[in-house]
């Protein structure tokens, strides 16, 4: 069975309301459109709350507020109708160790998160999506 967008949203959402749980008010303050670049390790969602993606911080909050973890490598498995390019970025991978991964030097063993995910794709609604981590709305529209 196909993990598909649907479910990836499903799971962008779940991790975005934890988000706003567990970050400081100060942390969500810090992501912003501007700066926001997901290949960035200090410009990512968690590189801009934390200052560093691979840090503890990001690596707690990641912990606690990710319901899913994708792989980097070998990326398959997920279908979103009329657009191909997706299966070869996210397959719904639950990944152990991911606070280990997070805080390694090595990228290319890199794991994501939903919302790290779901920022890397084409159709992804960035700017809702920060928006909605910095409290200037109440409605998250992926």
């Amino acid at each position: 069975m196909s993990y598909t967008f649907e479910q990836l949203k499903d799971d962008v959402r779940k991790e975005a309301e934890a988000l706003r749980v567990h970050a400081t008010v100060e942390e969500l303050s810090r992501i912003n459109f501007d700066d926001f670049n997901y290949r960035g390790r200090f410009s990512c969602i968690y590189g801009l709350a934390t200052f560093d993606c691979h840090s503890k911080r990001a690596a707690e909050l990641i912990q606690k507020c990710t319901p899913r973890y994708f792989k980097n490598k070998g990326l398959t498995d997920i279908r979103l109708e009329g657009f191909e390019g997706i299966t070869k970025r996210v397959n719904g991978v639950k990944v152990k160790g991911f606070v280990l991964s997070r805080t390694s030097e090595d990228i290319e063993s890199k794991h994501y998160s939903a919302i790290e995910a779901y920022i890397l794709l084409p159709e992804a609604n960035n700017a809702s999506l920060i928006a909605y981590l910095r409290g200037e709305t109440e409605t998250l529209e992926l």
